[in-house]
């Protein structure tokens, strides 16, 4: 085993796309590879982010709010 492909998320389509490969030296008919792969969700594009995992965003944007809010409890 020599390397992986890029990691990066991507757009799925009616034709399939490859969501993990490994580049071997050498052709090796033995191998056995098992991935957990781990669907997830993303914006297509999001300001200037393309494919932005929308648990990671939401949660960022939740944490911005709560801390906008709380920054304001003394306020009142």
């Amino acid at each position: 085993m020599v390397g992986f492909g890029d990691p990066s998320p991507r757009k799925l389509s009616l034709q399939g796309v490859e969501v993990l490969t490994i580049r071997l030296s050498e052709p090796a008919p033995e191998l056995v590879a098992n991935a957990n792969i781990v669907p997830q969700i993303a914006f297509e594009e999001c300001g200037r982010v393309k494919l932005a995992p929308v648990i990671e965003n939401l949660t960022g944007l939740l944490t911005g709010t709560r801390h906008t809010v709380e920054s304001f409890s003394v306020e009142f």
